[in-house]
């Protein structure tokens, strides 16, 4: 019993760094700080063209980060010039 509660705790843990993460991350792209916004979400997502680590996050968070990452990936890839990246 005492594993499940650690293993259900890690994950809520992990939860709420996304979530956390992810309202920095919001943050700085309404200031117009793309790049810092892209390493707020350091350790959930590093490089455009790559999906973000999703395991362990509720369906919620996924979806969350995948927007963070999706509007990011379109600003820096614009800006950046990076093929594919619309």
């Amino acid at each position: 019993m005492e594993l499940t509660q650690q293993i259900t705790g890690t994950r809520a843990s992990r939860d709420s760094e996304a979530r956390r993460k992810c309202q920095s991350a919001w943050m700085l792209e309404n200031l117009g700080d793309y790049d810092a916004a892209r390493q707020a979400l350091s350790g959930l997502w590093t490089l455009i063209g790559e999906r973000p680590s999703l395991k362990g996050l509720t369906a919620e968070t996924q979806a969350e980060l995948l927007l963070r990452v999706g509007t990011l990936t379109g600003y820096l890839g614009s800006a950046q010039q990076i093929g594919g990246a619309q």
